[in-house]
């Protein structure tokens, strides 16, 4: 499966020492495809995770990592030349997250994240048509993402 962009959000508690416990959202995910002789499929995944995480503070600047796990949803939509009717299926797996992220503090409750983490799914998602693989998802997926981070 090709590249896909998608909204995220995470809501999280932290302590005074850098720890937080997390949820975390991505999706809907859609801009991959899976093309095959005759056949096209659209794809749209969803994913949520528990999130362990650890982040330090060095005067603006912030580094942290975490580990997570959750559902991950691959929903597929065929498109097929007549006389084939195109069909719908999903899939749902178990992802475990490694991640890693640097920010700046622009002020005591803003700050900007860029980060990048590695998405394993078991079972591994694939598309298929008419018994033909199609594609699936990489193993292990790459996520990056800019965000912004807002502190209560």
């Amino acid at each position: 499966l090709g590249a896909a962009a998608a909204p995220a959000a995470r809501l999280g508690y932290g302590t005074s020492f850098g720890l937080v416990a997390r949820l975390s959202w991505f999706g809907p995910a859609y801009g991959a495809r899976a093309d095959g002789e005759g056949v096209t499929a659209t794809v749209r995944q969803e994913l949520l995770t528990a999130d362990l995480a650890y982040f330090h503070a060095f005067d603006g600047l912030i580094v942290g990592g975490w580990l997570g796990a959750g559902p991950y949803h691959l929903a597929a939509r065929g498109e097929v030349a007549l006389p084939y009717h195109g069909q719908n299926a999903s899939v749902w797996a178990l992802a475990g997250l490694l991640g890693a992220g640097v920010g700046y503090r622009l002020t005591p409750r803003l700050s900007l994240l860029l980060d990048v983490q590695l998405l394993v799914a078991t079972p591994r998602p694939v598309v298929t048509a008419r018994g033909v693989l199609l594609g699936s998802a990489a193993q292990p997926s790459l996520l990056s993402g800019l965000g912004v981070v807002v502190r209560l």
